[in-house]
């Protein structure tokens, strides 16, 4: 049968014979260039030697016939060929006499287990195509072609690549090893690659650079996914390069050693923003550090950069750094699998606050801690696994029982080489360390039974010796007073005194109008000095530095004197004494104020002063107090009315209890219930004698009185808008988190905060003149902007609903405050009153007063203002003689009071989209 004459291709699928014989291809067609033999039903086992003669075939496909065998004269033939595939065989070794044209080689499917053998390569100079995937091979071949581009070994048995296996390669762009077993990433590779793939082997660590760096061109991925990576910080060094090199890594797996059962698996994307905070710090450079560990020891560090954003360290070690003063507020707090924290020998001079509760062990030896203040408390109340606490060496010299009682699980604490004082403030730890039986204090833990150091008679004894001394030596409680050992209570009330006195059948008595001798040490937190007809003169607790609630009821005070109680109180009891008048600057003298209870007392009228309380304190009673319901009452009255509708700040205050004890006709009715003709009328009217005014003179009275009305009418209106808006303004942000009214944000798809500030002044004369000028400052010069009314209200709309949507959109309000401030509607109580509210709302950094003159000092200037002015500090505008170095400090500090510029937003289609840096 003779061959088409213009034959290209001859694909044979499913042969049936086991060699090619001497005639088939003697007449063969000079076009034949490729062979495809495929999927033989009987196996071949040996290459075959005879093909066209001519030389003519350039590409030969043999696949699936098992052929096992091969000899160099089976080539001769084949002189011209490009490509060769023995796809699917059975060989176990590279043929040898393959012909130097050859450009592609495929072996894939095959059984080789060696192929680095030079004789096989030496004449293949031209093979740019080198496919061994899926045989056996246990080491990258050596010898191989140096003119090869393509390489692919997927699939074998690599554990090993000798760093010459790649070194003479100088044009390599691809090179697949994925996988294999490769247990280390190999080295000596040519920079020319543009796609390399480890995946799925068996790499625990990258070991230096020279694993990667010849890499920088790989635009077309670095493959390292399904490797049990060692999550270090060769690791992060690898990912921090490709990140300034034009390298796709493509790492989505897992950190898989060491993997303790309850951390679980990381995955890599995740390690950068886990450790790149360390490995690009030049403190951190000597630090060692693994996904799970971070130890920096005698490395000089001063500070700690911003806490890791993963939770996967499990221990910590920084040791031996003096220059490390303060460890942040919350750094390690999402650590949520942290167990070991050591921060021995630095300079630390405070015990961290917001430690994660999964810790076990904490050591803060060596450091400069000189004790465990008020706002650590809700720390150690979080450490209920801590098992170990180590504070030697430190400069402790009092720790109490209620700081330590939370430590639920705790057995050994350490406090050896602190200058411990023993006297009562010690006491409660002391009894606490003796009695608790989880703490460890025999055999060979007496090491960490600590001394004294003070008083001069205690110097050098141990704890446990000292003990009994507290019962006969020390006077740690006032006499007939009794008290709880845990928790830090003090009973010394009447009732208390006398039942104490009862069962101990004691004789000595005691003075009911004087204060009860309670030594001065911060061991108390709850103190009842109820029902000992003390007076103001007498109180004075202000050294108790850690009391919390104080109980000062049935008492014969007439005033509050703020001064004699410490800052640290949270909850003061003062019903059923005498007291007059609310108390002024509660916030400034006791800060952390949220309870004041003053039920049954004679307070009688309510001044602005004591009315600017209610935003600032959580609670406050009033209740049984003889109010006089009149015109003097009225700001209280209306700050209760306005906020009618507000159920939580009701219940808080009970303002719905509060009722009229004069004048007679308003006698037992409610505040809330009150109308403003009822206690204070627009207009009085007094009888008028003497005779008949003329007509003339009537009617002038008349339209003066109307006008009159109407004016006071109006201007209560407007009044009365401005607070509704300041109340619809409070609800809306009262859905708001603590920290979200001072940031831009969008809530419910509206704009939050457009303004960096509004501007409230008397349009006229010096004070206008001043807001221009503060204008052309803060926005030409400084960038921000400012809402000022004449330029900003909408055209059209009230007055009241301008205000209160401009200061809504705004993140400060500036009042700018002259004598001629006082005259403005926009200074009336309840707006003042109103704002006084959103400036709690907004934490303390809503309102900025710029004095343009020292009102304070101004008596004919009373009121609202002043009040505010007596809580929030105003900055004071230079005088006209000032130089530029004085306005240069004005501007600063203004700059200073106004909110960071790092939040930048933008409208698209009227929908709010914001930005932040």
């Amino acid at each position: 049968m003779p061959w088409p004459e213009r034959l290209v291709h001859l694909y044979i699928k499913n042969a049936n014979f086991t060699t090619i014989g001497e005639r088939v291809f003697r007449n063969a067609s000079d076009s034949l260039s490729k062979i495809t033999i495929g999927s033989c039903e009987r196996p071949m086992h040996r290459f075959p030697s005879l093909w066209p003669p001519k030389g003519a075939v350039s590409i030969l496909i043999i696949m699936n016939c098992k052929i096992n065998e091969t000899k160099p004269s089976d080539f001769d033939r084949l002189q011209n060929l490009e490509y060769l595939s023995f796809l699917g065989n059975e060989l176990t070794t590279v043929p040898l006499g393959l012909p130097a044209s050859l450009g592609k080689l495929v072996l894939n499917y095959n059984s080789i287990s060696d192929a680095s053998s030079a004789v096989t390569w030496g004449a293949l100079t031209n093979l740019k195509y080198l496919q061994f995937d899926n045989n056996l091979l246990r080491s990258v071949p050596l010898n191989l072609p140096a003119s090869l581009i393509h390489l692919s070994l997927r699939n074998n048995k690599i554990e090993f690549s000798d760093r010459l296996a790649f070194a003479h390669m100088k044009h390599l762009e691809k090179l697949d090893l994925s996988y294999n077993k490769l247990q280390s990433m190999p080295e000596g590779l040519p920079r020319t690659l543009r796609f390399y793939s480890l995946s799925t082997n068996q790499i625990v660590v990258v070991r230096s650079p020279a694993n990667y760096e010849f890499c920088f061109n790989c635009t077309e991925g670095l493959f390292l996914n399904n490797n049990p990576w060692v999550c270090d910080q060769n690791l992060i060094r690898m990912l921090l390069w490709a990140n300034q090199h034009p390298v796709d890594i493509q790492m989505k797996d897992k950190c898989g050693q060491p993997v303790p059962e309850d951390l679980g698996k990381v995955g890599i994307s995740y390690i950068l923003r886990y450790m790149s905070y360390i490995s690009t710090t030049e403190e951190f450079k000597e630090c060692e550090y693994t996904i799970q560990d971070l130890r920096c020891n005698s490395v000089s560090l001063p500070y700690l950069p911003k806490a890791p954003p993963s939770n996967t360290l499990t221990k910590v070690v920084i040791t031996f750094n003096p220059n490390l003063t303060l460890i942040p507020d919350n750094h390690f707090v999402n650590q949520t699998k942290l167990i070991t924290l050591d921060l021995d020998f630095n300079g630390i001079k405070k015990f961290p606050k917001g430690l994660p509760s999964s810790l076990d062990s904490l050591s803060l030896n060596g450091n400069a801690i000189s004790g465990i203040t008020n706002d650590i408390q809700p720390t150690l109340d979080r450490l209920v696994n801590l098992r170990e606490l180590y504070l030697s060496y430190n400069q402790i010299k009092v720790i109490y029982d209620y700081q330590l009682k939370p430590l639920k699980s705790l057995k050994w604490i350490g406090l050896d080489g602190n200058p411990l004082h023993c006297d009562c403030s010690i006491f409660s730890f002391v009894e606490w360390f003796m009695n608790d039986k989880n703490i460890e204090r025999d055999g060979a833990s007496q090491h960490f039974v600590p001394s004294c150091v003070s008083p001069p008679a205690r110097a050098g004894q141990r704890i446990n010796h000292v003990w009994g001394a507290f019962e006969y030596e020390y006077f740690c409680q006032p006499p007939l007073c009794s008290w709880k050992l845990y928790g830090g209570t003090l009973n010394c009330s009447r009732q208390a005194q006398l039942k104490t006195a009862k069962s101990t059948n004691s004789t000595e008595l005691f003075d009911p109008s004087e204060l009860p001798n309670i030594k001065a040490h911060d061991y108390w937190l709850h103190l009842d000095l109820s029902y000992l007809d003390l007076n103001e003169k007498t109180v004075n607790l202000s050294y108790l530095n850690y009391l919390i609630t104080l109980n000062l009821t049935g008492n014969k005070l007439k005033a509050i004197l703020l001064a004699s109680f410490p800052t640290s109180l949270q909850s003061l009891e003062l019903k059923e004494n005498e007291i007059e008048n609310m108390p002024v600057h509660l916030n400034n003298m006791l800060p952390n104020l949220k309870t004041i209870d003053l039920r049954y007392n004679k307070i009688r009228r309510i001044n602005s002063s004591g009315l600017l309380a209610f935003p600032l304190v959580e609670r406050i009673l009033l209740d049984g107090n003889p109010l006089v319901c009149d015109c003097n009452l009225r700001p209280f009255i209306t700050y209760i009315q306005t906020n009618k509708e507000n159920m939580k700040l009701l219940e808080q205050h009970q303002f719905g209890n509060l009722t009229c004890q004069s004048p007679a006709k308003l006698k037992g009715k409610l505040l809330l219930d009150l109308t403003e003709e009822e206690y204070c009328p627009n207009v009085i009217w007094t009888e008028i004698t003497g005779g008949v005014v003329g007509g003339v003179i009537f009617l002038l009275l008349i339209s003066f009185v109307i006008i009159g009305i109407l004016y006071k009418r109006r201007k209560l209106q407007e009044r009365k808008d401005i607070v509704k808006g300041f109340h619809d303004l409070l609800e809306k942000e009262s859905h708001m988190n603590d920290e979200a009214a001072d940031k831009l944000i969008s809530i419910q798809g509206e704009v939050q905060h457009k303004y960096d500030a509004f501007v409230s002044f008397c349009s006229s004369g010096a004070d206008e003149d001043f807001v221009f000028k503060m204008l052309q400052e803060l926005e030409d010069v400084r960038g921000r902007k400012i809402c000022m009314h004449e330029r900003d209200f909408t055209p059209g709309r009230g007055i009241a609903d301008n205000i209160v949507e401009c200061i809504g959109l705004s993140r400060r309000v500036i009042i700018v405050i002259s004598r001629k401030y006082a005259t403005s509607a926009w200074c009336q109580y309840e707006v003042q009153v109103a704002l006084a509210q959103l400036h709690k709302h907004r934490r303390g950094r809503l309102l900025i007063p710029v004095l343009l003159e020292d009102v304070m000092k101004d008596d004919n200037y009373a009121g609202s203002v002043k009040t505010i002015l007596s809580l929030i500090t105003g900055i004071h505008v230079p005088t006209a003689q000032a130089g530029i170095n004085a306005w240069k400090i004005f501007w600063d500090k203004l700059e200073g009071a106004l909110p960071d510029k790092a939040a930048i937003y933008t409208v698209i289609n009227e929908n709010p989209v914001y930005e932040v840096d």
